[in-house]
């Protein structure tokens, strides 16, 4: 096999990582892993060509939670988007998403490509291209289209950050929501037909048993189109760990003080490590925040 056939499938690869990364607007290297086109490549090899286009400038990584690194659009970032039969220069303004951005865009990702069913965040250009009928201006992008089953499905997510609280509050979002898409006549039409879901996505998995639970319990024939999904992962993004106190501050920069000269400064010490008392209070106010005792915080993968 020639050099060039070899560049040419390597290109084709980053454009595919590339019109992903512009779908979801954010990625991580498991989901990477399940493109089609990256099938077979292997986890280094993946991570290799993730690396290729940071180097480039066509991407960027942040930390997501942990040790867990997220990727998005760079400064450089030039995707080929298809749209009305013709191909454009898709661009996104680079930079780290926003806390809000990726905890949402983070859900929206993990529940289509980190589950097992096969699923497609859906763009405004397949909307425009593909449902005419369901595009108006200002359509949030959070829909998707589910092709595990027999049909075709349309989905929408509704991410849920509130922890523990309010889930009356979660509820009365599902009945706005569904009587906003019912009075739409196309989504009406999937409605009736049983092709169309909305899935509630949080944290907390006693709070996606009591969700469930009430919406059953609704008299409402189109209340079975309502999913709750637990996504115990995004308790690290919603709610983070405190961090241990740093032993050993480090001094102010220099000439800090020089600029200062108003007031005498006091001198800096190192500070000492927290006592056990302190470890136990955070724990507990970590403990409280999240409203889990036994919630598993690393390496976990999307609940359905």
């Amino acid at each position: 096999m020639s050099a060039t056939t070899v560049s040419n499938k390597d290109r084709r690869r980053e454009q595919a990582v590339l019109a992903h990364v512009a779908r979801y607007r954010m990625t991580v290297l498991p989901a990477v892993q399940q493109i089609p086109e990256l099938h077979g490549l292997g986890k280094r090899r993946t991570a290799k060509l993730l690396g290729r286009l940071c180097h480039g400038g066509q991407l960027g990584h942040a930390p997501l939670y942990h040790n867990r690194r997220y990727f998005y659009p760079g400064p450089r970032f030039q995707c080929a988007v298809p749209d009305d039969g013709q191909a454009r220069i898709g661009h996104r303004p680079e930079g780290p998403l926003s806390e809000p951005s990726k905890i949402r865009n983070y859900a929206i990702l993990a529940h289509c490509c980190l589950g097992s069913a096969l699923r497609e965040r859906l763009t405004r250009a397949d909307f425009r291209r593909h449902f005419p009928d369901f595009y108006r201006p200002g359509l949030p992008m959070n829909y998707y289209v589910d092709t595990s089953g027999p049909q075709p499905r349309m989905g929408v997510v509704r991410v849920d950050t509130g922890g523990v609280g309010r889930w009356d509050r979660v509820l009365a979002k599902c009945r706005h929501d569904l009587e906003a898409h019912f009075m739409h006549a196309a989504f009406r039409q999937l409605l009736q037909h049983g092709l169309f879901e909305m899935v509630v996505v949080t944290a907390m998995p006693q709070k996606a048993r009591r969700l469930a639970e009430s919406i059953q319990s609704w008299r409402d024939p189109r209340a079975p189109c309502i999913r709750v999904s637990a996504m115990p992962e995004l308790v690290n993004l919603i709610a983070p760990p405190p961090t241990r106190f740093r032993e050993n501050t480090p001094p102010a920069r220099k000439g800090w003080a020089s600029r200062n000269t108003s007031s005498p400064q006091p001198e800096i010490q190192d500070a000492p490590g927290p006592r056990s008392t302190d470890k136990q209070r955070d724990k507990s106010r970590f403990v409280q925040t999240v409203g889990c005792r036994d919630c598993p915080l690393v390496g976990q993968q999307a609940a359905e």
